[in-house]
C-alpha cells in the first residue's frame, strides 16, 4: 500500500485547525471570566508563548521535508507466523535456534 506523505501533512493541518478552535475558546474565557491579575496575565502569556514555539519548530521541520514523496508500507497479516516452529516468518525468526 502506497501512501503520499502529503497526507500526513493534510492531517497534521486538519488538527491544527481543531487546536486553533479550542485555543480561541480558551484565551476567551481567560479573558473574558477571570479576574485580570499577575496570575491570569502569567498563564495567558505562557499558553500562548509555548503555542508560537510549538508552532515555530514544526514549520521549520516541515519546510524541510519532501512531501511529494510515497510511503509504502507493506504488511501482510496472512503470512505472519508467530509460532515457534515451521518456517521462519516475519516475527518466527527471533525463535529460531542456531
Amino acid at each position: 500500500m502506497t501512501i503520499s506523505l502529503s497526507i500526513f501533512l493534510y492531517l497534521y493541518l486538519a488538527l491544527l485547525a481543531v487546536f486553533c478552535f479550542f485555543a480561541f475558546f480558551s484565551l476567551y474565557h481567560m479573558i473574558r471570566f477571570s479576574f485580570w491579575g499577575f496570575t491570569s496575565f502569567f498563564a495567558t502569556f505562557l499558553f500562548i508563548a509555548v503555542v508560537v514555539i510549538v508552532l515555530f519548530i514544526s514549520f521549520e521541520h516541515i519546510q524541510q521535508a519532501d512531501w511529494q514523496q510515497t510511503f509504502t508500507w507493506q504488511f501482510d497479516v496472512l503470512h505472519l507466523d508467530f509460532g515457534p516452529q515451521g518456517e521462519p516468518g516475519v516475527i518466527n525468526s527471533a525463535f529460531q535456534e542456531e
